[in-house]
């Protein structure tokens, strides 16, 4: 048990210095805008949530900010009711009749935006919890209370989150290399990155990224990378260049013409699961295909 935990604190007592260590860019909370309606006692508001994790049990989660916040720096800290060590701390901002930005202090940098029902009278969103290897990770829905704000609440909301894509892909010259996990964030400012880990090192891209609301299309443009070994090629039947790319695991084909990479990838949306998915091209030794996936 004391294995345990202070494999979990070492965790989470890393979550500031990495992201200062971050190469990607990170999105900064916006200024406050205004004073929010604040929760009843010595809060402003005070989320809760619960999710079982990897070892069978369930764990309470809660977010609070304290009033005196609200003035000043608009810290929240992230407790678990079962592990009174652990805390992860944030910072959160208020827009007049639409609710709250929140800005957690965690590994990926990751912020989210509250949504408010008016027949509940609550305000809720998700987070992504990783409580280290030996809890695992889940994705934990916190809710609360605010029935004043239902007089005030614009009917619109904070508009659309930038989503954060997830899968794997495979890569080597035969195909046969995992790569995974395979990440592609987008910030508020309108850029995008992408990270992935391999056996050996894979090299990030930064690009853009916008929402066509009209087809329901995320679209994400990056610049054109040159392939990483000019020799994986194959001259085609019709007298073109075909150069190696992987699709799956052991699935190599050349049926790609071009020496660089394509530069605009376009999501398409599964109406059944909810779900947009995205094919993203990348260079690791010869060409491969991402597969990843959002579910807002």
């Amino acid at each position: 048990m004391i294995h345990f935990l202070s494999s979990l604190f070492g965790v989470t007592s890393m979550l500031s210095v990495a992201v200062l260590l971050s190469g990607c860019t990170q999105t900064q909370p916006p200024a406050e805008s205004s004073t929010s309606t604040a929760a009843e006692g010595d809060y402003v508001f005070s989320f809760t949530g619960k999710e079982q994790f990897d070892d069978g049990q369930e764990y309470n989660f809660q977010i609070k900010a304290d009033k005196d916040s609200e003035a000043g720096d608009h810290r929240f800290v992230l407790s678990i009711d079962e592990l009174s060590m652990f805390e992860l701390g944030g910072m959160y901002t208020y827009l007049d009749n639409k609710g709250y930005k929140l800005y957690f202090e965690d590994v990926d940098s990751q912020f989210v935006y509250t949504s408010y029902d008016t027949e509940t009278e609550e305000f809720s969103f998700k987070y992504k919890l990783n409580l280290g290897e030996a809890l695992g990770t889940r994705t934990v829905v916190f809710s609360y209370q605010d029935a004043a704000f239902k007089d005030i609440y614009d009917g619109e909301g904070l508009g659309l989150l930038p989503p954060t894509f997830e899968g794997s892909g495979w890569g080597g010259y035969l195909g046969q290399f995992e790569i995974a996990p395979a990440k592609l964030t987008c910030y508020e400012d309108g850029t995008a990155y992408f990270t992935a880990v391999a056996v050996t090192a894979v090299d990030p891209k930064t690009g853009t990224w916008d929402y066509d609301e009209t087809t329901n299309t995320y679209h994400f443009y990056f610049p054109p990378q040159t392939i990483a070994n000019n020799s994986q090629s194959e001259v085609q039947a019709d007298g073109t260049t075909g150069y190696k790319t992987v699709y799956g695991e052991a699935d190599v084909r050349f049926d790609k013409f071009s020496e660089t990479t394509e530069t605009d990838f376009y999501t398409t949306y599964d109406d059944a699961t909810g779900t947009y998915h995205l094919d993203l091209q990348i260079v690791w030794y010869v060409y491969s295909m991402i597969n990843l996936d959002y579910t807002p």
